[in-house]
């Protein structure tokens, strides 16, 4: 016979009673009442044993009703499955730390961070839950994003206003530099001393007004996010003996001795060309502007382990120590000389070069003893292949999300032909892939790294508007085309936009899912191909040899100018052969007309003509190539397969077409 039922709310009384009953009660009762935390006592099964005041002032509860409920029904979202997590991790002795929200007896809610434990009072053990009202904290969180986010927009609105106003003044300061330098001149008039001494103040205050507009858009574009950088290979050791050629005359001019010193080889930087030669410009300047005459610079390069430092050395006036430490804000123009005079520089070189500096993961300072020179020195990390790639990545995700756009990352692997899927193939197999996935997905070479290590070639691409689907579409459709396989296996990876990742996990998680790119032949529509020749017996031989060099073209011809201009509007050919000597019309008319018919012109056109002279003409218009008469029809078909994008094949027998009389 079948035990009768116990009703719930009975056993649950005996747990507590057992719980209660299992240690001296009174320490027990005192250390749960005395926690600053709501704490629920629970069984395995989440069932609520126990409770402390201060949890039932949180939920609104009395201790009955609490030991009616589970706590599955106090942490709003919760289930068995959280609850099966929680006693695993207890079982593996990992602290768990949820935070959540609890609900209250008037079904009204507050945030809370609750901590889990395991609780052994009894043999079959309980869990423990401690529960802190975080309300004044999330308050606090979100009253401190809120202003930071007012901050945040309004260190935008005023990086706007900045820049608009330096765009807006770059029209009328150009204006007035180009009339005053066109009155100095003398273009309006004979001009005396004293009003060619006044221009000239007006043309140089030109000249600083402009330096200052460019650095503060520059700063601008820095701090923003939105001025691209390309850190990549560079050869130092030509950029420091660069930067010293460019300066020689200016210190000579000043009777300054300028120095360089560095080994006779350095290894190679991780950087932006173009942004370290800002910087290098930027300090060399200074040390230029402010050592006296027959004083000493000094530009001096080391490798110190992993870096480069660089040194600009000066033998001016220093700077006060109370100012080192301010010099490189923006708009700072601090003293260097005796009567505490600063320079007319716009203050912003110097915080335009630590943001470069600091995009580098590099150090800029300065050390200076008044009276005695300066020194500042900054370091640029030592190329290295890995470096490089982390530096490809994270220059193009700065760049893409300073304008609210998330990149995607497309992997490519070529397998050599032995091992399929397995070993990659050689490097000059990769750089032709390189070369075809730029053509399919029309991208720049800035767009892609070659990751020698893995012979991976490696493409960053807008992940706002493409796909996984588009973008492996395209690929087949290029390769596809190809009539000489460039390998036999090729492996692709393409990861949807994502922040979260480093660069070094985003690739590494990139290669771990390479799997093969089908790239078989692909149904295409047959290249046409409208060939227009005066000539009947010419033109029957252009598409006799074209229909057998193998291309599988689809051709059409015509002797007539205006049937060519039909023909051209209702079949889109992707390439016209033209003879410029039509019975009817004028070649370079029918040119004209079908050109203007294509604003976005992707037909190409090979003009032929027994005259130079009419082909430099029409070349100049926007022709794609062209042949003079007589020709060989080993380079007419070459021609042909060159414009279309077709593997040239020669026929071996060379016609000649004669030239026309």
């Amino acid at each position: 016979m079948a035990a009768p039922k116990v009703p719930r709310v009975i056993v649950k009384k005996k747990g507590a009673e057992r719980l209660n009953e299992s240690a001296d009660a009174a320490p027990y009762q005192e250390l749960l009442q005395s926690l600053y935390d709501g704490v629920l006592i629970t069984d395995a099964t989440g069932r609520i044993m126990d409770v402390n005041e201060r949890a039932m002032d949180f939920l609104l509860y009395t201790k009955d009703e609490l030991s009616r409920l589970n706590i599955i029904n106090i942490i709003a979202g919760a289930n068995e499955v959280l609850l099966e997590a929680l006693r695993r991790n207890i079982e593996q002795h990992r602290y768990t730390l949820i935070e959540a929200s609890c609900i209250r007896k008037d079904h009204t809610t507050f945030p809370a961070e609750i901590a889990t434990n395991r609780l052994v009072l009894t043999p079959e053990g309980h869990l423990c839950f401690f529960v802190r009202n975080i309300t004044k904290r999330k308050k606090a969180e979100e009253a401190l994003k809120q202003t930071v986010t007012r901050l945040k927009e309004m260190d935008l609105s005023k990086s706007r206003f900045v820049a608009n106003v330096s765009h807006e003044l770059r029209t009328p300061l150009t204006i007035i530099n180009t009339f005053v330098a066109l009155v100095n001149d003398g273009v309006a008039g004979t001009v005396s001393d004293q009003q060619k001494e006044c221009l000239e103040t007006v043309l140089r205050n030109c000249e600083r007004l402009a330096g200052l507009i460019d650095d503060v858009l520059d700063l601008g574009r820095i701090e923003s996010g939105r001025e691209e950088f390309r850190r990549g290979r560079v050869n130092f050791t030509d950029l420091l003996k660069q930067c010293h050629h460019d300066f020689i005359p200016q210190c000579l001019l000043h009777h300054q001795q300028f120095n360089l010193e560095m080994p006779e080889t350095l290894p190679d930087a991780l950087c932006d060309r173009d942004k370290i030669a800002q910087v290098l410009t930027n300090l060399v300047g200074n040390a230029n502007k402010f050592t006296p005459e027959e004083g000493v610079i000094t530009l001096r390069a080391v490798q110190e382990n992993e870096v480069i430092r660089i040194d600009i050395e000066d033998t001016g006036p220093g700077i006060r120590p109370e100012d080192q430490s301010r010099i490189f804000e923006a708009f700072i123009q601090l003293a260097r000389t005796e009567d505490n005079t600063g320079s007319k520089g716009t203050g912003l070189g110097l915080a335009i070069s630590k943001h470069i500096i600091d995009i580098h993961e590099g150090i800029i300072q300065v050390e200076s003893i008044p009276e005695k020179g300066s020194r500042f020195f900054f370091t640029l990390p030592i190329h290295t292949e890995e470096k490089n790639l982390d530096a490809f990545i994270t220059d193009r995700m700065r760049f893409m999300e300073a304008r609210d756009r998330q990149l995607a990352m497309l992997v490519l692997q070529v397998a050599a032909p032995s091992a399929p899927g397995g070993t990659p193939a050689s490097k000059e197999a990769a750089e032709r892939l390189r070369t075809l996935a730029m053509e399919a997905l029309d991208c720049t070479a800035e767009q892609t790294f070659l990751f020698e290590a893995s012979q991976a070639l490696i493409v960053l691409l807008d992940g706002t508007e493409q796909t996984r689907d588009g973008v492996a579409a395209r690929l087949q459709l290029t390769l596809g085309k190809q009539r000489q396989a460039i390998m036999d296996g090729i492996r692709m990876a393409y990861l949807e936009p994502t922040r979260a990742r480093t660069p070094r996990e985003w690739l590494t998680q990139a290669l771990a899912l390479l799997k093969p790119l089908p790239i078989g032949p692909v149904e295409t529509t047959p290249l046409r191909v409208l060939i227009v020749d005066d000539d009947a017996s010419i033109l029957n031989l252009m598409v006799r040899v074209l229909h057998e060099c193998g291309a599988g073209l689809d051709l059409k011809s015509t002797t007539s100018g205006y049937d060519a201009c039909i023909h051209f509007g209702e079949w889109n050919p992707d390439l016209v052969v033209l003879d410029l000597h039509l019975p009817d019309i004028d070649g370079k008319r029918v040119f004209d007309s079908m050109t203007k018919r294509l604003p976005h012109r992707t037909t190409k056109f090979l003009v032929v003509s027994g005259y130079r002279g009419d082909i430099d003409e029409i070349m100049q218009l926007g022709c794609d190539d062209s042949l003079c008469k007589p020709f060989d029809f080993d380079e007419f078909v070459m021609k042909v397969k060159r414009l279309l994008n077709l593997d040239s094949q020669p026929l071996g027998a060379a016609a000649k077409v004669a030239n026309p009389t």
